[in-house]
């Protein structure tokens, strides 16, 4: 699955252009994946088109990774544009609405949506972590 590694956004006119950049990956060091985990109104927000304010947490352990890996992408951004930068991951989400059910009676009240993430493989080519490059 094509998934994003880097957002980024130059939002004003009357910005000047600037580079953007990640670089994961030191030699002799372990480069891995954690799962995330969210919860709270989520998916009402992005049908309507907004950006859920939720905490994200950290997973106990990689779900992917371990080893030494490499990956570096860069670009310059003008004003006004937008770009993404992609690798090619085997991810997996899982979203489910949460309801607490009262005994007395038969109605349910709806607490929010629980999201898991995790990677469970990456594209590479040795110890280099393939991308596809930039879209804007």
């Amino acid at each position: 699955m094509k998934t994003p590694v880097l957002i980024a956004e130059n939002a004003y006119w009357y910005s000047g252009s600037v580079t953007v950049s990640i670089n994961i990956g030191m030699r002799g060091e372990k480069v891995g994946i954690y799962p995330t985990l969210t919860t709270g109104k989520i998916l009402d927000k992005i049908s309507k088109g907004v950006w859920p304010d939720v905490t994200l947490w950290k997973g106990g352990g990689f779900t992917w990774g371990g080893a030494t890996y490499y990956f570096h992408w860069s670009d310059i951004l003008s004003p006004l544009k937008a770009v993404w930068a992609w690798i090619w991951a085997r991810s997996i989400y899982r979203v489910w609405k949460v309801y607490y059910c009262y005994c007395y009676a038969s109605s349910c009240e709806y607490i929010g949506d629980d999201v898991e993430s995790f990677t469970g493989d990456v594209l590479t080519s040795g110890y280099i972590i393939s991308d596809l490059g930039r879209s804007g």
